[in-house]
């Protein structure tokens, strides 16, 4: 599929979190690769340590990485649906884990061990 496509189909998604699926496809650093091991997308706020779990804009928990229910002070840029579409640079994506963050690259080696 191309990547226009892909972005079309993925349109509550932002470029950066595209572009991370993209480098981490066939491995266990996406959440279609490692949920069924227990890990659940989430966000890390590196500036306050303050962790977010990936929802809809309505809160339920999603099973992909979503910006929709991220707090409006780390939300940077809203399309004209005002969803968010960019985020701070201190935001970076991972998953939650018994309660612990990890990055994608964490993520991996985890399960490869």
């Amino acid at each position: 599929m191309e990547f226009e496509t892909s972005a079309q189909l993925l349109s509550s998604k932002t470029t950066r979190l595209i572009h991370e699926n993209i480098h981490y496809q066939n491995t266990l650093g996406i959440s279609g690769s490692n949920v069924e091991y227990g890990f659940m997308p989430a966000f890390l706020d590196r500036n306050s340590g303050k962790i977010y779990r990936s929802c809809f804009s309505d809160g339920r928990p999603s099973a992909v990485h979503l910006y929709d229910a991220l707090p409006d002070a780390v939300i940077t840029k809203r399309n004209n649906n005002n969803k968010p579409i960019a985020v701070n640079a201190c935001i970076i994506s991972g998953f939650l884990f018994n309660e612990q963050f990890y990055t994608r690259e964490q993520t991996i080696e985890i399960l490869q061990q």
